[in-house]
C-alpha cells in the first residue's frame, strides 16, 4: 500500500472515531436530555399538585380567615361597646368624684370653721373658768368675812345680853339688900341668904356643852358632868347660836342640882328669856366674861 493509502485509511480510522464518539456523545446528551426532560416533567407535576394543594390550601385559609376576621369584627364590636360603657361608667364616677370632693371640701370648711369656732369657745370657757375661780375666791373670802362679822355680831349680843341680865340681877340684889337693911333697921330677918342663893356659882374652869332635853318642868339635861368638873351648886350660862344671827340669843343662868360623870340635871336660876331646847349651849362663862 501506497503512503497515501496508509494516511487516507489513518484519516479514515480518525473520522470513524471521531463520528463515533460524536454518535456516543449525542447519545449520551439525548439520554441525559430525555432523563432531564422525565425530571422536570416530574418537578412540574410536583409543582402543579404543589400548586393545587396551595389553592385548597389559600381558598381554606381564605374561607378560615374570613370567618376569623368576622368573628374579630363581632368582637371589635363588643369590645366597643364594653369601652364605650367604661368610658361611660368612668365618666359618672369622674362626676361623683367631682361631686364628693366639693362636698368634702365644704365639709372640711365647715369643719375647720367649727373647730374654729371650738377653739374660740374654750379660749371663752377658760377665760368664764377664770372669773368664776376668781368669783368663787371673792365669795369665799366674802363668806368668810360674813361669818366672822356674824360671829363677832353674835359675839356682842351675847354680851350685851349678858352685860344686861347681869344689871338686872345686880338691880335686884341691890333692890333685895336695900329691903334688907329696912328690915334690918326694923328688925325683920335678912334676906342676904336668899341673894346669895341667887348669885352666880360657875366652875372654875372654863368648860361647855349642850342642853341634851329639856321637860315642862323647867329642868334641862346637859351633856357635861362631873368628868367635866361640875358639881352640885354650880351655874352655867344658856345661850342658843343660829346661822342667822337674829336668831341666837342669851337665855339665861341655870344651877346644877344632879350630876353623874358624863351628864347633869340643872334648872333656871330665875325664868329664861325663851324655853331651851336641845342643841342649845351651856358654858360655865360667855366670850370669857
Amino acid at each position: 500500500m501506497t503512503p497515501v493509502g496508509k494516511i487516507l485509511v489513518f484519516v479514515n480510522l480518525i473520522f470513524s472515531l471521531f463520528v463515533g464518539a460524536m454518535g456516543l456523545m449525542v447519545f449520551t446528551a439525548d439520554t441525559n436530555k430525555n432523563a432531564e426532560i422525565v425530571k422536570v416533567q416530574r418537578e412540574r407535576d410536583v409543582l402543579k399538585a404543589s400548586n393545587t394543594t396551595y389553592q385548597e390550601e389559600n381558598k381554606t385559609l381564605q374561607e378560615s380567615g374570613s370567618s376569623s376576621v368576622k368573628e374579630k369584627e363581632v368582637e371589635i364590636a363588643k369590645l366597643k361597646t364594653e369601652v364605650e360603657d367604661f368610658k361611660r361608667v368612668k365618666d359618672d364616677l369622674d362626676k361623683k368624684y367631682n361631686e364628693a370632693s366639693k362636698k368634702l371640701n365644704e365639709k372640711d370648711i365647715v369643719l375647720q370653721t367649727a373647730i374654729a369656732e371650738s377653739s374660740r369657745r374654750q379660749e371663752q370657757n377658760a377665760q368664764m373658768s377664770e372669773i368664776l375661780k376668781a368669783e368663787v375666791r371673792r365669795n369665799s373670802e366674802i363668806s368668810t368675812l360674813l361669818e366672822q362679822t356674824r360671829a363677832k355680831e353674835i359675839s356682842e349680843r351675847i354680851s350685851a345680853q349678858t352685860f344686861k341680865s347681869t344689871n338686872e340681877r345686880l338691880e335686884v340684889q341691890l333692890r333685895e339688900m336695900a329691903k334688907d337693911m329696912e328690915r334690918t333697921k326694923s328688925g325683920g330677918t335678912s334676906a342676904l341668904s336668899q341673894v346669895n342663893k341667887a348669885s352666880k356659882n360657875p366652875p372654875p374652869d372654863n368648860i361647855e356643852g349642850m342642853v341634851k332635853v329639856a321637860d315642862s318642868s323647867g329642868l334641862i339635861k346637859i351633856s357635861i358632868g362631873s368628868d367635866a368638873g361640875l358639881t352640885k351648886g354650880h351655874t352655867l350660862e344658856v345661850f342658843r347660836l343660829s346661822a342667822v344671827a337674829t336668831q341666837s340669843k342669851y337665855l339665861g343662868t341655870v344651877r346644877i342640882l344632879e350630876v353623874t360623870p358624863n351628864e347633869a340635871v340643872a334648872q333656871p336660876v330665875k325664868p329664861l328669856s325663851d324655853k331651851p331646847i336641845a342643841g342649845d349651849r351651856v358654858a360655865s362663862r360667855i366670850l370669857g366674861s
